[in-house]
């Protein structure tokens, strides 16, 4: 039975430096979970460390483009800007990580006036022919800072690289007063605590598969503590819509069933979240908002 908590394993969370407790293992991964910030990390030795930004420039195409291409992407992106357009008047928007460019194609036939960058050449030469040269090759770095957003947008890819926090102060400098930042991440409480819950009765790994863990497993305290220490105001945390092409679809032959218990779990975990006021999340991902003050 693989080992769920040994007291005596600590290691520094690689954000507040407290102590981080062995918390899970996934596959050969052991993860750790930090009680001050509620960070869950992955204990990475320095030898075995590699370069996640070639990674994503050399991998990032081959292995994650089609999913991008999904008529259920393609529905979560035009129910991320319902929420954004709920906020915030239509204006320029930067997405990170923006890939093919599909969520930007969305947002240019809304009317904003659309940047997006990523460190892909392949996906940007896609997304270049999708939406022009609105797209860029690089990283947030590599814009010009004299140009200010109104909405930065981070779509399950803030939680993949080294020391992701960093790119949290980049995105404030780069809004306008009164700017909107957009993070989706997925929701490391309700992965840590399935993945838990199944290791208590089995060490196969079955579930693994639907389950995701990066470098960095964000929690709903830990992106409220980044956000207030970087000086956004407004935090809104809440649970995002199911993607539609999610762990249901994949456990059950007949399509149909997925769709239907992915559309109940959806109004269930709502139901949770309204009648506890946000204190319950339990979608399989989160979103969040926040202001530049």
């Amino acid at each position: 039975m693989p080992e769920l908590i040994t007291e005596h394993r600590k290691i520094p969370c690689p954000y507040c430096r407290c102590a981080g407790h062995f918390y899970f293992q996934y596959y050969a991964k052991e993860y750790y979970h930090c009680n001050a910030c509620g960070l869950i990390f992955l204990n990475m030795p320095i030898e075995q460390d590699r370069d996640d930004l070639m990674y994503y420039r050399e991998n990032y195409f081959d292995e994650y483009a089609n999913d991008q291409k999904t008529k259920h992407r393609i529905k979560l992106y035009q129910n991320i800007l319902d929420d954004i357009e709920k906020r915030k008047k239509r204006g320029d928007i930067l997405d990170v990580g923006c890939g093919l460019g599909l969520f930007l194609k969305e947002a240019k036939d809304r009317g904003w006036e659309i940047t997006g960058i990523d460190p892909s050449e392949e996906a940007i030469q896609f997304a270049k022919e999708l939406i022009g040269n609105d797209a860029f090759t690089g990283t947030l770095k590599n814009l010009n800072r004299n140009h200010l957003y109104d909405v930065i947008t981070s779509i399950n890819v803030l939680d993949q690289f080294k020391e992701s926090w960093n790119e949290i102060p980049m995105m404030k400098a780069l809004l306008k007063p009164g700017g909107i930042v957009y993070l989706r991440f997925p929701n490391g409480v309700f992965h840590a605590s399935i993945l838990r819950l199944f290791l208590k009765f089995s060490s196969k790994p079955y579930i693994n598969q639907f389950l995701i863990f990066n470098r960095y497993v964000f929690t709903r305290g830990f992106i409220q503590r980044v956000l207030s220490d970087t000086g956004f105001s407004n935090v809104y945390i809440r649970n995002a819509t199911l993607s539609g092409a999610g762990l249901y679809q994949r456990l059950f032959t007949l399509k149909a069933i997925g769709i239907f218990i992915n559309y109940m779990v959806w109004h269930f975990v709502r139901f949770l979240e309204i009648i506890s006021r946000g204190r319950i999340l339990w979608s399989p991902s989160l979103q969040v908002t926040a202001i530049n003050s």
